[in-house]
């Protein structure tokens, strides 16, 4: 049972919040308790479960009694599933802006708030804090500054911050993700040129961990899709980490050289902003992570 309160906040019909559930069960009482407490409530909360066989679903069922909520389930695939499911759901709810959460991660109270004010066409990120036996502890990320200029759209109403390397790679995004519908279609149509199919998030990822939250970003950074960062002192809590391997092998590293030579193909403005070869840079940057 989760125990929230009544709804005390009138819901504001601007926006979706689509979260991930993986067997999340022993996370969900505080992560829906999160949800319960923000100052600005979503249209609707959906929720896809990927494959759980413990209580999460029981417990969404409770949280939908309160809260105007959405449950889609998916039986089918093997392997970490998050680019799929997120399709999954987006394309039945994409005639709002979307914050996509993960079933690990405490959304401060206003986070919903700030994603709301910023969206416009904006691709909106958030921070995170990492719950560790330390304590909790801020996410720090690398910067690379020469690109702020050419990937981030200025708003004098936000703190924009430089692009990162997170996450083993380009940009951590995924878990903390706001996109709206006319950077969606963008992202669509490019998927639909590489891979012939209409996902907003690369098929090619699906089955493996990782990885499609670091092509997002780079997608979004050769098309110069306006990134926008939310202030830092709203976040997301991560409470539970899975393995962050993320195995660069050769078909990963074509899909990255295929997104390259697209953009070069198309003339898409970010690639004349980058003064070398991007791709082998966030390629051989994560290796470098992951050997230390």
């Amino acid at each position: 049972m989760v125990h929230i309160g009544m709804r005390s906040r009138v819901s504001m019909d601007n926006f979706n919040t689509i979260t991930l559930i993986h067997n999340q069960a022993d996370n969900l009482p505080r992560i829906l308790s999160a949800y319960a407490s923000q100052t600005r409530l979503p249209d609707t909360f959906i929720f896809v479960l990927d494959r759980c066989n413990d209580n999460s679903e029981n417990i969404l069922d409770e949280f939908s009694k309160q809260f105007k909520s959405k449950i889609i389930t998916n039986n089918n695939g093997t392997g970490f599933l998050a680019g799929y499911c997120r399709d999954l759901v987006y394309t039945q709810y994409n005639d709002l802006p979307v914050i996509f959460l993960d079933g690990d991660c405490i959304p401060s109270p206003e986070l919903f708030a700030q994603f709301s004010e910023a969206f416009c066409n904006n691709i909106v990120i958030g921070s995170r804090k990492l719950e560790t036996k330390q304590g909790i502890l801020d996410d720090r990320r690398t910067l690379i500054p020469w690109a702020k200029d050419y990937i981030f759209s200025p708003d004098e109403l936000k703190e924009i911050d430089y692009t990162f390397l997170a996450k083993n790679g380009l940009l951590t995004i995924s878990c903390c993700l706001g996109v709206s519908p006319s950077i969606c279609r963008k992202i669509k149509e490019i998927n639909q040129k590489l891979y012939g199919v209409d996902r907003l998030f690369a098929p090619i990822f699906d089955g493996q961990y990782g990885g499609e939250d670091e092509f997002f970003g780079l997608t979004a950074m050769l098309w110069e899709l306006p990134i926008v960062s939310i202030p830092t002192k709203h976040y997301v809590l991560h409470v539970e980490h899975a393995n962050t391997t993320i195995d660069y092998e050769a078909k990963v590293t074509e899909q990255y050289t295929k997104l390259v030579d697209l953009a070069d193909k198309l003339n898409a403005p970010g690639k004349y902003n980058i003064d070398f070869d991007y791709n082998m840079f966030v390629i051989d940057s994560i290796k470098n992570k992951l050997n230390k």
